[in-house]
């Protein structure tokens, strides 16, 4: 794709979808989810042919222009142009700061609204960008607290990456104390998930 501005990137990048939109991919796609989806039914691999078609467009912009592209996806609530920007996101991990992050938290609070597009986030951006600078940890603080579930299994799950390199078990268990018994089941299932990884990496080092 030709490098375009933010606004006309994202509705051609809507355009390709929805061409290949498939029904029954879509009623499909339902069954992994308990909260409901709007889906185009696009399969995975296609996502990341789009994603290596526009990155020569969208690599050297700024990040207010980033920020408007990616926006522009989420706010359409489509799971497949949610799942698009986590691809992009993981291509940017390495220019991520404090900023960026504090966008991701916003994300979750405002358009993230199923596992795969948190999980994503969590180990395609959060993980890859902490485990560059492990400073930006510091910006999940409070996260398990939030009174939106994506952002709580957020805390928990973007800490998974570094939990099996071997840091951060101190945090991963307090977190895991406090969620273990949180009300909705997708953020229970996290510290699940987590307190298995801490288990598994003190196993490695035993």
């Amino acid at each position: 794709m030709r490098p375009s501005s933010p606004k006309s990137l994202a509705l051609e990048v809507r355009r390709r979808l929805k061409a290949e939109a498939n029904p029954t991919v879509a009623a499909g796609a339902q069954r992994f989810f308990k909260d409901e989806i709007r889906a185009y039914g696009v399969h995975s691999p296609f996502l990341k042919q789009v994603v290596r078609e526009i990155w020569p467009a969208v690599k050297e912009w700024t990040w207010a222009q980033r920020f408007a592209f990616c926006d522009a996806l989420w706010r359409s609530g489509v799971l497949e142009e949610g799942i698009l920007v986590t691809h992009l996101c993981r291509k940017w991990a390495r220019q991520t700061g404090e900023q960026e992050l504090r966008v991701c938290g916003e994300w979750l609070e405002r358009y993230v609204s199923n596992w795969a597009a948190c999980d994503n986030l969590c180990l395609h951006w959060i993980a890859l960008s902490v485990a560059k600078d492990p400073g930006l940890i510091a910006v999940m603080d409070g996260w398990e607290s939030s009174p939106v579930k994506w952002k709580r299994r957020a805390a928990l799950a973007g800490l998974v990456h570094e939990v099996r390199r071997g840091r951060e078990h101190a945090r991963a268990k307090r977190l895991i104390a406090k969620l273990a018994n949180d009300p909705e089941e997708i953020v229970r299932k996290a510290a699940v998930w987590l307190k298995r990884s801490v288990r598994d990496s003190a196993a490695k080092r035993a």
